[in-house]
């Protein structure tokens, strides 16, 4: 599903028309690993949307994502390291967030909190609220129209 490219709007459709999602056999997933960015950015739609999530994976939630590995690709490492030259920038100079991948593993912390969220009945019973309402919602905007 995160290999695909799909953007946020994909995911945001799916999540009109499904309360649930299953996912099986979710791997490890490494900072910069090609789907990395996507599988967050599903798990942020799915959760602002209030949409349950039914999922098996390699790891438990707070062990799903790999910080101690950063996978770039050949061509990756080549265009940063492209950028930094182009930028004339020092090796001192890449403590910032850009070149360190503090935004990424934020992001990831933040999915992985979420999920951690996602599966407690806590959750599913809001969820289960908020979309019998949107049902009720929809159904009488149906009817206006």
């Amino acid at each position: 599903m995160c290999i695909e490219a799909l953007a946020a709007m994909d995911y945001l459709e799916m999540c009109q028309h499904f309360h649930t999602v299953v996912l099986r056999g979710v791997p490890e997933i490494g900072l910069g690993e090609k789907g990395a960015a996507r599988f967050v950015k599903f798990i942020d739609t799915l959760y602002d949307n209030h949409v349950r999530l039914v999922m098996t994976a390699d790891n438990p939630p707070n062990r799903l994502f790999n910080k101690d590995t950063i996978k770039l690709s050949s061509k990756d490492k080549a265009a940063l390291e492209m950028l930094r030259d182009d930028l004339g920038l020092r090796e001192s100079d890449l403590k910032t967030s850009l070149f360190t991948g503090e935004e990424e593993l934020f992001s990831y912390l933040r999915a992985e909190s979420r999920i951690h969220h996602m599966l407690t009945g806590s959750y599913w019973s809001a969820s289960l609220e908020n979309n019998a309402l949107l049902s009720a919602r929809q159904s009488k905007e149906q009817c206006v129209m």
